[in-house]
């Protein structure tokens, strides 16, 4: 039996293994993907918000009509049910219909000259060695770099055993919008214009979250929580308020999924392997999306391997690009769910988690405070001191994360001195 040589092998073609395809054969690889499933059953089921500047800064069209149906709108953050809350206005957040972008991208793989195989069975790895089983034939190839793109349950080839962290059980459903004038009704309750989005945070308690939007004649319904802590999952949230609110109709389409919150991998490349999206813990967690951070990856992935680089060049660069963030929003999340409901709304009464801090937060960027906005949060925080000696250490741990992430080995040799001190910085929080 022949075996293929080639630049990149991708095994899981969800958005992160479909970005990876379609940006690396762009730039003139040799790139085969494999996927268990169809390909038009391929990645997430639902519609995801991703910010319009990941698109730009990944080289990526942003999503037209067909892809997305809603951008920059007003978003009413309310502590649990209000009426404390943070409007967020001036950002760019896309919702955005993941079959089709997922679709897109594979058809821009398969332009530029991707081998994309569906209902791939039996996938063995061995270093860039790959061989798997397609109906009754086996096919190898001898890849360059070999691409684990196949989710928290796939291969797991540099995750191993490493602990995923708290686990988010997230659903999103579109149902039939039955009564419009009773969901304007309830909206005006809550002091939201209609076509606006309606976020309920700490819903269930702890790490919850509810968003409602109304959109096309339809309600679309979004939510997640840590079960393991002791709150009903995403679905369950979705399937009570369903029935709470008698103007919501029948499910028309959604689907449901886990997305670790833990700490991205400490190493995410090294030696021909690399690993994206939810196997590499790659998900922003202060809100569990992991779409824009798979696309920024497989854009740096695509950058590195085209200039010569190697799976532990696009490791160093990532984690001191972007894992850094990720470990200090780690912190924060571990933060904000260990608030009660008095503290989510004294946070957000004295402006502490004021606008721009939540717009950050919503459109996955570090937050830029104007003089007058660190002093109003600082005031805020002042009179708050049991918040405060725990939001301070907690804001420090951020940073000391980001610097040390900064500060990433150059060589392999170095990774294991460096990840007990990132252990250290990391403490109790998972």
């Amino acid at each position: 039996m022949s075996v293929e040589q080639i630049d990149l092998l991708i095994v899981g073609l969800g958005t992160a293994g479909a970005a990876a395809a379609a940006l690396c054969a762009e730039r003139g690889l040799r790139v085969v993907g494999l996927e268990r499933r169809s390909l038009d059953a391929s990645g997430a089921r639902w519609v995801n918000g991703v910010p319009r500047w990941i698109f730009e800064h990944c080289g990526l069209a942003s999503p037209g009509p067909s892809e997305s149906h809603a951008t920059g709108v007003p978003f009413h953050m309310l502590a649990q049910r209000g009426p404390e809350r943070s409007v967020i206005t001036g950002h760019d957040l896309m919702e955005v219909e993941m079959p089709a972008l997922t679709r897109r991208l594979l058809a821009k793989a398969a332009r530029h000259g991707a081998v994309l195989l569906e209902q791939v069975e039996d996938v063995q790895v061995q270093g860039g060695s790959v061989s798997a089983r397609l109906g009754t034939s086996t096919m190898e190839w001898a890849a360059a770099t070999v691409v684990d793109a196949s989710g928290l349950q796939g291969l797991r080839l540099l995750r191993g055993e490493q602990d995923p962290g708290p686990l988010c059980a997230a659903a999103q459903q579109k149902r039939a919008l039955v009564d419009p004038q009773a969901a304007g009704a309830f909206f005006d309750a809550h002091g939201v214009p209609p076509d606006q989005t309606l976020c309920f945070t700490g819903v269930a308690g702890g790490y919850s979250i509810l968003n409602v939007q109304l959109h096309g004649g339809k309600v679309s319904l979004l939510a997640g929580s840590v079960p393991a802590l002791g709150h009903p999952s995403g679905l369950k949230i979705i399937q009570a308020f369903a029935q709470e609110q008698a103007w919501i109709g029948e499910q028309l389409d959604g689907g449901a999924r886990v997305i670790p919150l833990g700490a991205p991998l400490p190493c995410v490349g090294r030696a021909q392997q690399v690993t994206l999206g939810d196997a590499a813990g790659m998900v922003f967690s202060a809100h569990g999306s992991g779409i824009g951070q798979q696309l920024l990856a497989a854009h740096l992935l695509a950058e590195t391997l085209a200039q010569g680089g190697d799976s532990w060049a696009f490791n160093r660069r990532w984690q001191r690009d972007r894992a850094g963030a990720l470990c200090a929003i780690v912190a924060f999340r571990a933060f904000s769910q260990s608030l009660s409901s008095d503290e989510l709304r004294a946070l957000m009464a004295s402006g502490v988690m004021g606008a721009s801090l939540s717009r950050a937060t919503l459109v996955q960027r570090d937050p830029v405070l104007t003089a007058s906005q660190a002093i109003a949060a600082v005031k805020g925080l002042a009179t708050l001191p049991s918040l405060a000696r725990r939001m301070v250490p907690t804001l420090a741990r951020m940073e000391a994360l980001k610097a040390h992430h900064r500060r990433y080995p150059k060589h392999p040799e170095g990774l294991a001195s460096w990840q007990q001190q990132r252990a250290r910085l990391f403490g109790a929080i998972r």
